[in-house]
């Protein structure tokens, strides 16, 4: 029985029922142990996670790899062809997949060896140099701000929203340009490495937070961070400190509609555990019972309006 026989027979098992999709990887490695070629089984393997079809075109590309036929139906020669700032010089080496690997050089003199569908995409269109390049270009531009007193509000590059800082803190950061990202103040680092990397202000300006505690706004405005505003919590802390989610419809966190019961239901969550405080027929009840938990329960850790 030849390799592609053995890949059909699985696939016809698949389809029967006997191992249903998403069968664990020893299953299959297993099924397809009298594979003389590891790589390919690896292929078979990782291509059925993402469906048949993708599985068995794999497996037939690495029986034809194996056997020395090339699959020139498919192959496009990119050599001499430009993408972004590359220049593809020769074809590479295949990655463990069996794709088409080519040999780039970028335009200001690095090598880089990248595959034929990151470059046809648009994917990678530098050795990296271009996206250094942006991220110091967008780090030079300058956030609008006013000053009141000792504090200081900046408006995001990329928001209408502004975020709050002591004075002293802006005169530090202020070189940096700050943008929106999850409800935080965040900025993009050319680190001494070469990488970029995102950091949050928070976490940036209070680098003295103890380990194992994390850095909390305490009125959960994440703009917000002035001195005054940020604590050092546990993460058990920091949780109590959270507001109502999207879904919320009743406008207070832990009470919500339970339409069966024509109610409202107040709950706490207490050590991974949630405590039923009643169900009331008045949404100000429900809410005044979830507060009364909130100063019980939380105490200076819950979120104060």
């Amino acid at each position: 029985m030849s390799e592609i026989e053995k890949i059909e027979r699985y696939i016809s098992k698949r389809e029967s029922g006997k191992f249903p999709l998403g069968t664990p990887y020893q299953m299959c490695m297993s099924e397809m142990q009298p594979l003389a070629h590891m790589n390919a089984v690896d292929a078979v393997c990782l291509a059925f996670d993402y469906g048949r079809a993708k599985g068995y075109r794999a497996a037939k590309a690495a029986e034809r790899r194996r056997g020395g036929e090339a699959d020139m139906s498919r192959f496009i020669d990119l050599t001499g062809q430009r993408f972004g700032r590359l220049t593809v010089v020769g074809r590479g080496e295949n990655d463990q997949y069996g794709r088409a690997r080519w040999n780039c050089k970028c335009d200001c003199g690095t090598a880089k060896i990248v595959a034929g569908y990151q470059l046809r995409g648009g994917y990678i269109q530098s050795c990296g140099c271009l996206q250094k390049e942006r991220a110091s270009e967008a780090s030079k531009k300058h956030n609008v701000f006013r000053v009141y007193g000792d504090i200081v509000y900046v408006t995001m590059s990329n928001s209408d929203n502004e975020m709050i800082v002591d004075k002293d803190v802006w005169e530090w950061v202020k070189n940096y340009c700050w943008y929106e990202s999850h409800g935080y103040a965040t900025t993009n680092m050319l680190m001494d490495d070469g990488t970029i990397k995102h950091v949050r202000l928070h976490v940036y300006v209070f680098s003295d937070c103890p380990v194992g505690k994390v850095r909390d706004h305490i009125n959960g405005n994440r703009l917000d961070n002035r001195r005054d505003n940020i604590r050092f919590v546990t993460t058990q802390q920091n949780n109590h400190n959270h507001g109502k989610s999207k879904m919320n419809t009743s406008g207070h966190a832990g009470v919500s509609w339970e339409a069966d019961r024509k109610k409202w239901l107040a709950r706490i969550k207490i050590d991974n555990k949630h405590i039923n405080l009643g169900r009331f027929s008045n949404l100000q009840d429900a809410i005044a019972a979830r507060e009364a938990a909130e100063v019980k329960y939380f105490g200076e850790y819950r979120r104060k309006k």
